[in-house]
């Protein structure tokens, strides 16, 4: 995401985007709806993220009781916890999310778990911008690599490239 190197210093920015990241909040009840981190806090809710996800990690700390957030180490996991009843809320990066809804791993997950519930978005945390990052040694080369993926959207070609290996079309938003 835009702000990576605030954990690795070492690390130069692309400035150009090559993607969105969207982290979504995801829930059986469709009722609940959010915007943003903090419509989050000052609610009764259990919320899990996935480990690893670090701008979660960092956010939920701050918003939510350490007793009401916990983490899982795979998307599956945080799925299956809602439709027990064992969370209220997973949030998520949303492509990797839909992009689980939509696999053949997650029908069989609705078979055993689901039990008539349903899952939906009930709301986007944060939308940044997805960036290549380079060693600072390669300093140089970082405005001539944001020139070249400019181009490569203005000529359509990034689009082209993303849509052949079924990248989310919603990222091409620019």
């Amino acid at each position: 995401v835009y702000d990576y190197n605030t954990q690795y210093p070492n690390l130069i920015r692309i400035e150009e985007h090559n993607h969105f990241v969207t982290f979504s909040a995801f829930a059986t009840d469709r009722h609940k709806t959010f915007e943003g981190w903090e419509s989050l806090q000052n609610t009764e809710y259990r919320i899990e993220y996935r480990q690893g996800v670090k701008k979660c990690a960092e956010k939920l700390k701050i918003l939510i009781p350490s007793e009401r957030l916990s983490s899982v180490g795979k998307i599956e996991q945080g799925i299956i916890r809602l439709f027990k009843g064992r969370t209220d809320i997973f949030i998520g990066v949303q492509d990797l999310v839909i992009t689980y809804l939509q696999s053949t791993d997650f029908q069989v997950v609705i078979k055993k778990t689901a039990h008539g519930k349903t899952l939906h978005e009930v709301g986007i945390m944060e939308v940044t911008t997805g960036h290549s990052w380079l060693h600072k040694s390669h300093r140089d080369i970082a405005p001539k690599l944001a020139e070249v993926l400019r181009t490569m959207k203005k000529e359509g070609w990034f689009a082209e490239y993303r849509n052949q290996v079924g990248l989310c079309p919603a990222d091409l938003r620019w």
